[in-house]
């Protein structure tokens, strides 16, 4: 990836930036809950797809180690 790892896990944490890239080509996203802490849950809706997920947050890292799990 290009971008360096701060802006990465602060895309995670940012509903407007999670709904831009994290939806598939064709897709767009709405986050309805972002509650961006271990434990803490988030929801989103696909349009298109016409799923809604639900899930929670196992672990969040930050720089250097950037990176998420989820679960649900």
């Amino acid at each position: 990836m290009r971008a360096k790892p701060e802006k990465i896990y602060r895309a995670f944490l940012d509903a407007g930036a999670l709904a831009r890239w994290l939806p598939p080509n064709g897709f767009t996203c709405k986050v309805d809950r972002l509650d961006a802490q271990v434990g803490g849950t988030f929801r989103m809706a696909f349009r298109n797809s016409g799923s809604k997920r639900r899930r929670h947050w196992k672990g969040l890292r930050p720089p250097p180690f950037v990176g998420a799990a989820a679960h649900g």
